[in-house]
C-alpha cells in the first residue's frame, strides 16, 4: 500500500461558522486538514490505500457519512514555479534552475506544463516530486496524484454522485450527530503509517468564529 497525499475542493462544509461540525470532523477524520482558499473549502488528506481512486472515494464516503450534505467537487491540481519548488524542498532557486536547464542532475527534469503571467513557467508537482525522489530523495514522501490518476478519480467521483445523489435537504444537528455514531471506519489505518505522526499532531485552532484543522 501507498500513502496518498491529495487536496480536494469540497462543498457543504462551513469551516468558519459551524463549530460543531468542524469539531466532529476533526475527531473522526484526523487524517484531513481543512482550509479555505479563495472562498473555496479545501481538504488536504493523507491516507493509506491500494490506489488513488480507492483513497479519494474512501475520504468522500467517510465525509458524506459524517456530513450528508457534503460533496467533493474536484481534485486540486498542484502546479509549482521554480520559486515554489525551491521553497518546498529547502534549496535555493539557482539549484532548481540548474536542474530545469539540465546543467546539473540527471538532465531529464520534467517539462513545464505552461507559462503564466510574467513569463513564469509552472510544472506539475507530482512529476517534479517523483523526479526529486528518484534523483535526490527530496520532496514529499507521500504519493502525489499524477494527471492520469486525477482523471480517473474525477470520473469515479462523477459516477458516485450519479449513483448516490446528495440528500435534497441539509442535515440537521441531530442528523450530523447520528451520522457520527454510525460511522464505522477507524483512524487506526493512518496511525500505523509513517505519516501517523502528522495526523496525530492535528489540532483544532480557533479562526474568527469557527475552527480550522491544522498540523
Amino acid at each position: 500500500m501507498l500513502i496518498f497525499q491529495f487536496a480536494l475542493d469540497v462543498e457543504g462544509v462551513d469551516v468558519f461558522d459551524d463549530d460543531e461540525t468542524m469539531e466532529l470532523l476533526a475527531e473522526r477524520l484526523p487524517h484531513c486538514h481543512w482550509s479555505v482558499v479563495d472562498g473555496q473549502t479545501r481538504l488536504m488528506a493523507f491516507i493509506q490505500a491500494v490506489e488513488a481512486v480507492d483513497a479519494v472515494l474512501r475520504v468522500q464516503a467517510n465525509l458524506r457519512c459524517l456530513v450528508p450534505g457534503a460533496r467533493v467537487v474536484g481534485v486540486v491540481e498542484d502546479y509549482v514555479s521554480i520559486s515554489d519548488i525551491a521553497q518546498r524542498i529547502g534549496v535555493n532557486r539557482e539549484a532548481v534552475r540548474h536542474w530545469v536547464n539540465g546543467t546539473r542532475g540527471s538532465g531529464d527534469f520534467p517539462r513545464a506544463r505552461s507559462v503564466v503571467g510574467g513569463n513564469v513557467k509552472i510544472w506539475d508537482w507530482a512529476a517534479v516530486n517523483a523526479w526529486l525522489q528518484d534523483n535526490f530523495c527530496l520532496g514529499d514522501k507521500a504519493h502525489v496524484l499524477t494527471r492520469r490518476e486525477i482523471a480517473a478519480v474525477e470520473l469515479a467521483l462523477e459516477d458516485t454522485l450519479a449513483t448516490h445523489p446528495l440528500p435534497t435537504e441539509g442535515p440537521t444537528r441531530a442528523g450530523v450527530r447520528l451520522a457520527s455514531m454510525q460511522w464505522k471506519c477507524s483512524s487506526a489505518d493512518w496511525q500505523d503509517s509513517e505519516f501517523g505522526s502528522i495526523t496525530a499532531r492535528a489540532a483544532v485552532k480557533p479562526v474568527q468564529s469557527g475552527w480550522l484543522l491544522i498540523a
